[in-house]
């Protein structure tokens, strides 16, 4: 380690008594000269033992912005897949998958009980009417308004009114004379009494 870097100030003083080096690729060149110092330096001692899954700290509002991060369609998928993809492991990919969801049941527990220390509840007494009230109906209100406001959206609006005035029905190969057909023209109305009837 000590003969790299002596070999990058050496070249650095080399390049630069020469006036043929811009301040940018200096400090391109300092960044990729310590990028291979601590490479080197990792290779030489090994990877660490243990890699931790996650380095955010169990706080109820994370938790909060962690189960919307979830919720996302495959995201948290995409990000496990890349973690396997990149880390060195002797476990497969369902295995994986399996310890990362265990890590996220823990990490979301333990927000559960900061949260629990938080509110400063009486353990055994049940939750308070306003407090039910108040995040039941948000809540039901929400999700009926995200699974019926695209009907509404949708079927919503003016009607066409569909009378009738021609009807025509006809039977035969394309191309030749029909064998059969049949023609109505008038405009029909039905009463409410004989669509009743019909029904």
């Amino acid at each position: 380690l000590i003969e790299q870097l002596s070999s990058v100030a050496i070249t650095m003083g080399l390049l630069m008594s020469a006036g043929s080096l811009q301040a940018f690729q200096v400090v391109l060149f300092l960044l990729i000269s310590l990028f291979w110092a601590v490479s080197a330096a990792q290779f030489r001692n090994g990877y660490p033992a243990v890699i931790l899954p996650s380095l955010l700290k169990p706080h109820w509002f994370i938790g909060i912005l962690f189960n919307i991060y979830r919720a996302i369609p495959f995201v948290f998928e995409l990000r496990t897949l890349l973690d396997w993809s990149c880390n060195d492991t002797v476990m497969f990919l369902g295995e994986w998958l399996k310890l990362e969801d265990l890590w996220v049941t823990f990490f979301l527990v333990q927000c559960d009980l900061q949260w629990k220390r938080v509110a400063a509840g009486v353990p055994g007494m049940p939750q308070v009417w306003w407090n039910k009230w108040l995040q039941g109906w948000l809540i039901f209100l929400l999700l009926a308004l995200v699974v019926w406001s695209p009907l509404f959206l949708f079927v919503g609006g003016p009607r066409a009114t569909l009378d009738v005035s021609k009807v025509t029905v006809s039977s035969g190969v394309p191309g030749f004379t029909p064998f059969t057909g049949t023609s109505q023209v008038g405009t029909y109305s039905v009463s409410t009494d004989t669509f009743a009837a019909w029904r």
